[in-house]
C-alpha cells in the first residue's frame, strides 16, 4: 500500500483541478467583479474597544 500511496503524492496532476474548470472559475471570479463594486478600504464609523484587564493570579 506504502508505493501505491507514494506514486500518487509524486504526480503533480492530482491536486490541479481541470483546466477547463480553472477557466470558468476565473471567468466567474471577473464577472462577480465587474457587477459588484467592492470598496478599497471600509470606513470604521466606531473604534473597536480593546479592553486590557490584569490577569486574576488567584486562580
Amino acid at each position: 500500500m506504502e508505493p501505491y500511496l507514494v506514486r500518487r503524492l509524486s504526480c503533480r496532476n492530482v491536486q490541479l483541478p481541470p483546466l477547463a474548470f480553472r477557466q470558468l472559475e476565473q471567468a466567474d471570479l471577473k464577472s462577480e467583479s465587474e457587477n459588484i463594486p467592492r470598496p478599497t478600504s471600509l470606513p470604521l464609523k466606531i473604534l473597536p474597544l480593546i479592553a486590557i484587564t490584569s490577569a486574576d493570579s488567584s486562580g
